[in-house]
């Protein structure tokens, strides 16, 4: 993966496959870009947060837990949105 310090996976595991805090983030910017249109209040709707939370989330300003992380990720794999699918630019 490329070097992205908004990312870096560091501080402690969210989820009990090791998720960090960057891994985390780019998990919910690809589902926003690549599922709901780069739409952080869709998102967010369709996850059950706030988009101001959905939003610091994505740009490492805000702790995302593991609650979220986990409803992410089942969303993703309902969209079928992988970590090597295209991001919108």
């Amino acid at each position: 993966k490329e070097g992205n310090p908004a990312t870096a996976n560091a501080g402690p595991e969210i989820d009990n496959q090791g998720t960090g805090q960057g891994e985390a983030a780019d998990i919910l910017r690809g589902l926003r870009d690549n599922a709901f249109d780069g739409s952080d209040e869709k998102l967010a709707a369709a996850l059950g947060r706030p988009g101001e939370e959905i939003a610091d989330g994505i740009k490492a300003e805000e702790t995302i837990d593991g609650d979220l992380v986990l409803k992410a990720k089942t969303l993703a794999a309902e969209r079928g949105v992988t970590e090597d699918s295209p991001t919108e630019s």
